[in-house]
């Protein structure tokens, strides 16, 4: 099992803050799922993202942007 810290003061970052509570969702998700390896690269369809996430692939698209 891999693992991955994350930070409890994110919640206060000021650009995590700023982004809807979708791209929240999907931020945490990217960094956090087990199909990460070790160098950060991985290679996810929008598909398997969109059911994991319970977010559409029409709303993903607009995600991807913003976290951009």
């Amino acid at each position: 099992m891999k693992t991955r810290i994350i930070h409890t003061r994110i919640w206060e970052d000021d650009w995590f803050c700023s982004l809807s509570n979708d791209a929240k969702i999907l931020f945490l998700y990217l960094i956090t799922n087990q199909r990460i390896n070790l160098s950060g690269i991985y290679r996810l369809s929008d598909r398997i993202i969109s059911f994991d996430t319970k977010i559409s692939e029409k709303r993903l698209n607009s995600l991807k942007i913003e976290l951009s």
